[in-house]
């Protein structure tokens, strides 16, 4: 069994209203919350789970912030790795934020469920503007369906809810497994709520139950 590391990626700021982040929330509250991708290595495979958003432009999704410092390949280089090093690049899915830096990568395999890259392509037109297909589109991937071990230590859970073919990534560690739970879940309170509250954007609420119901079954520390 492989033993990965896992190191968190920041990849910028984005304010939101806190209900966007927890559904049933009624503060007001606005939050500044960080743009995360995560970069997974057993000291030989290289693996990122994500990859951000494109640079600001001061139009689209704002307020996001990105320091010259948060680009993906800041902070890949930061954890000492180059971003053509990269073996594979995991999306939990396709929305903006998520799949936003696919170009970087000259020499990583990309691993989507194939119910994400479906609904990308013609998803309901309130959703549009989260799917950006020039970029989606640049790259070939590995179309997968359901849950799937990836490589020796590391599956995806087939998840969807916030998004058709949202998938969760478990990791290996020393430490344990651990779960990325990509955007099912936003903030700690969320999850540890009884039942767990989906966020404010989501396709189907009954299927973000269902998954729900099946994360928690899990064995496996969240991130």
């Amino acid at each position: 069994m492989s033993n990965y590391k896992i190191y968190p990626l920041n990849l910028g700021t984005i304010t939101r209203a806190k209900s966007q982040l927890v559904s049933t929330d009624k503060s007001g509250e606005i939050m500044d919350i960080p743009i995360l991708a995560w970069y997974l290595t057993d000291g030989n495979k290289k693996i990122v789970v994500d990859t951000g958003g494109i640079a600001p432009d001061g139009i689209h999704f704002m307020p996001y912030v990105r320091m010259e410092e948060q680009t993906l390949r800041a902070q890949l280089e930061k954890q000492g790795v180059r971003s053509e090093e990269i073996d594979m690049v995991i999306l939990t899915h396709l929305h903006w934020d998520h799949s936003g830096c696919m170009d970087i990568f000259a020499n990583a395999k990309f691993y989507v469920q194939r119910a994400e890259l479906e609904y990308a392509i013609d998803p309901i037109p309130t959703q549009k503007n989260n799917y950006n297909l020039k970029r989606i589109f640049s790259v070939e991937y590995v179309v997968l369906d359901g849950d799937t071990e990836i490589t020796d230590g590391i599956s995806v859970v087939l998840s969807p809810g916030h998004s058709m073919g949202h998938q969760c990534v478990l990791v290996d560690t020393t430490d344990g497994k651990y779960m990325i739970l990509g955007d099912m879940v936003n903030l700690q309170e969320a999850w540890d709520a009884d039942p767990p509250i989906a966020n404010g954007y989501h396709v189907s609420l009954l299927d973000y139950h269902r998954s729900f119901l099946k994360l928690k079954k899990i064995n496996a520390k969240v991130l």
